[in-house]
C-alpha cells in the first residue's frame, strides 16, 4: 500500500468517526432540549387551564382577561373536556379515546 492511499484511508476514517460524534452529540443535546421544553410548556399549559376552569371566580375581570388570553393560544388537536367520575359508572367521556388514555 502506497503511503499516499494508507494516509487517505487514515484522514477518511478520522474525518468519518469525528462527524459521526458531532452528529451524535447534536442529536442527543436536541432531543434532551426538546423533551424538556415540551415538558415545561405542558406544565404551564396546565397551570393556565387550572386558572381558567377552576379558579375564575376569584380573580378580577383584568387578571380573568389576560388569563384567557394566555389560554386562547390552542395546541394542535387540543380537545377540551371536563369530567367527573363516579366511583359507580365511572368517567363518561365526550370524546373516543384510546383505552391507555382512560
Amino acid at each position: 500500500m502506497k503511503i499516499s492511499t494508507r494516509i487517505a484511508v487514515v484522514f477518511s476514517l478520522i474525518s468519518s468517526v469525528i462527524l459521526i460524534v458531532f452528529g451524535l452529540s447534536v442529536y442527543f443535546y436536541s432531543k434532551s432540549h426538546i423533551e424538556t421544553s415540551f415538558f415545561e410548556r405542558l406544565n404551564k399549559r396546565v397551570g393556565v387551564t387550572e386558572n381558567y376552569f377552576l379558579e375564575k371566580d376569584s380573580f378580577s375581570p383584568t387578571e380573568f382577561g389576560k388569563i384567557k388570553a394566555q389560554f386562547s393560544h390552542t395546541l394542535n388537536g387540543e380537545k377540551e373536556e371536563i369530567i367527573q367520575i363516579n366511583s359507580s359508572v365511572g368517567a363518561i367521556f365526550k370524546y373516543d379515546y384510546p383505552k391507555s388514555v382512560r
